[in-house]
Order: C-alpha cells, then sequence, then structure tokens
C-alpha cells in the first residue's frame, strides 16, 4: 500500500506525493546495459542464460565491451553498487553490467568516452537497488471542493493530475518536483 509522504495546499488545490507500490521494474527499460546476476536467493536484473558467472565471461564479453561488476549487500534488505561493500561476510560480487561495443558505437559513435558508459551502467544500477528498496514515488492533485449548506469538504480528481515513477534516494532529488507547474514547486521549496 502506498503511504503518504507529503500534502502540500495551494488555495482549492490538494497536491499529494507517496510511495509508489506498483512500479514498473527499471530492467523493462531501454537501457543500454545489460545486468545479469547469480544468487541462490535473489533475481535481479535481466534474464540470460548462463548458469555461472564465468561461463557468461567466457562466452559473452569481447574486447571493447565495458563491463562493471555488480556487488549486493545483504542484511534486513538489499543494497546494490558497482562498489565493492567493505563488510565480507554479507556481501560480494553477484553478476556484471555491461554494454556491448557495437551497441555503444550505435548509441554515441565511434569516439565515446568509455567514463561517460561506465557512469551510464553505474546509474542503471543505483536506479534498480532505488527500485528493490521501494524508492519509487509520486504525486496526485485534487480540486477540493466545498459544499455551501454544509461545509464538507471532499476531492475531486483533475484529468491528468497524477503521475508515478519517480525513482531516487528520495522523492525531491527523483524528478518528481522539477516536473510540477513552477506554483507547486515553489510551495514545495517554502518560497510561497
Amino acid at each position: 500500500m502506498s503511504e503518504v509522504l507529503e500534502v502540500f495546499r495551494l488555495g482549492n488545490k490538494k497536491l499529494t506525493i507517496s510511495t509508489d507500490d506498483d512500479s514498473e521494474d527499471p530492467r523493462e527499460w531501454d537501457n543500454l546495459g545489460q545486468m545479469y546476476t547469480w544468487h541462490r536467493d535473489y533475481v535481479w536484473g535481466d534474464s540470460h542464460r548462463y548458469p555461472t558467472s564465468a561461463d557468461f565471461l567466457d562466452s559473452e564479453i569481447e574486447d571493447g565491451d565495458v563491463v562493471l561488476s555488480v556487488y549486493a549487500y545483504i542484511h534486513s534488505g538489499v543494497c546494490l553498487s558497482t562498489n565493492a561493500f567493505s563488510c565480507d561476510w554479507d556481501s560480494g560480487r553477484v553478476g556484471f553490467i555491461f554494454a556491448k561495443k557495437n551497441e555503444i558505437i550505435t548509441e554515441f559513435g565511434k569516439d565515446f568516452s568509455t567514463e561517460k558508459i561506465k557512469e551510464i551502467l553505474r546509474q542503471e544500477v543505483k536506479t534498480q537497488d532505488n527500485w528493490i528498496n521501494g524508492r519509487v514515488y509520486g504525486y496526485e492533485i485534487v480540486d477540493l471542493v466545498t459544499c455551501d449548506s454544509c461545509g464538507h469538504t471532499s476531492e475531486k480528481d483533475e484529468d491528468d493530475s497524477s503521475c508515478f515513477g519517480y525513482i531516487g534516494d528520495d522523492w525531491q532529488s527523483s524528478g518528481l518536483v522539477e516536473d510540477l507547474e513552477d506554483k507547486w514547486q515553489k510551495i514545495i521549496k517554502g518560497k510561497y
């Protein structure tokens, strides 16, 4: 069930920001990288046919491909990263995220920056980590209508007044605020 995080009012309108518990797995998006993992209890990333990571490395990776390790820290939850965690007991490499050279050239041309590709792959893993940990948000704007007779206030949905699927470390950094009208941005930032 979605959790309400913040509520803002402006005149006869109400903006509610909440978690999005029904968002699409970002690995279903059009990603540059493919993320393959191997873990006895969890499945993250894209589906693949390799029984082990060694089989994958031996048959899939070619010169010019960009490959980063994917690490997991599993202790009262799961964290994914392209950097190793300091706890050897509860963490380790669980797979790889990679981009094939020919796909990189198609997207960025022959003079691509390997560092830029690595940063894109790091962001894809960070997005997956945020998604698996429920850091997905959305908003809904409704009209507040007050009955002239009894004074009761009810909510009336506006057309196209909601959007969900914003993934980030928190709702403020997920891109949600930037997609709202200026008047809401000012209220959120305390400038009204």
